[in-house]
């Protein structure tokens, strides 16, 4: 830029190029004679040329740029560098790790980001502890006679129908996993499929202490049929029934229309 300066007799001290540059070239100012008092120019350049206006100034140093060297350079390198560019390219076919290496990773990374997060599980299990209890005292004792049937089943309809919709609680938490999920599926890191079933893993332990923890609490409150085939078909039960709540949270989650612009 300074030899530019120079041809077109325009002098200027060597630590101000830019300065001087930006100074000549701003259509803000109307004469040279500004520029040079602002940049302490050297003022022993022609009179023409403190008349010479911003104009005519650009021309002249777009016209000297052009017939340098400085712009022959500047184009075989960028002609270089894009060429370079072209032959370095290679076409991404996808991540190179193993599909059970991706699973393993990500089922240990989404089971501490669970197990961190107060809100994921532990404060949904509270909930569920809870709900069992406000359950037991609704049916205390309802008995296991002929009798109680129609409460029985009333009992267990509330029980599947009002616990299950808790499991909703976990999808503000999944979404929040669903945007470092875009941007690691994006560079194909890995798929949807890993990621969904390496979620449904990590959520077992959290999903099997729900079940037992408020499961028994309801089936020692309400006292349904003794015996430990009774009480583990319970428990079991209601691990299916929220397992499979989870399952289609997650997977609704990722046909939602986020997932479907590839956001």
């Amino acid at each position: 830029m300074g030899i530019v300066f120079c041809r077109c007799r325009f002098p200027c001290p060597t630590r101000e190029i830019l300065r001087s540059f930006l100074m000549c070239t701003n259509l803000d100012f109307d004469l040279i004679t500004e520029v040079l008092e602002r940049t302490q120019l050297c003022l022993a350049s022609s009179k023409s040329t403190m008349e010479m206006r911003k104009s005519e100034i650009r021309r002249t140093l777009i016209e000297t740029y052009k017939s340098s060297k400085l712009m022959l350079n500047a184009r075989s390198k960028v002609q270089q560098l894009k060429h370079n560019e072209e032959q370095g390219i290679k076409h991404y076919t996808g991540s190179t790790t193993t599909w059970r290496k991706q699973l393993c990773t990500l089922t240990k990374r989404s089971f501490l980001n669970m197990t961190r997060d107060i809100g994921y599980y532990w404060l949904r299990i509270i909930f569920y502890i809870m709900v069992g209890i406000s359950i037991g005292t609704l049916f205390f004792h309802i008995g296991t006679g002929n009798s109680s049937i129609l409460a029985r089943a009333k009992c267990v309809s509330f029980i599947y129908g009002f616990m299950i919709c808790l499991s909703c609680g976990g999808l503000p938490f999944f979404i929040e996993e669903l945007k470092v999920f875009y941007g690691e599926r994006s560079k194909g890191h890995y798929g949807e499929a890993v990621f969904v079933v390496s979620n449904i893993i990590s959520s077992f332990p959290f999903l099997v202490l729900t079940s037992f923890s408020s499961g028994t609490i309801i089936y020692f409150m309400v006292q349904f049929h003794p015996g430990l085939t009774n009480y583990a078909f319970f428990c079991i039960n209601l691990f299916c029934c929220l397992s499979v709540v989870e399952c289609c949270n997650h997977g609704c989650s990722l046909t939602g229309p986020q997932c479907a612009d590839g956001h």
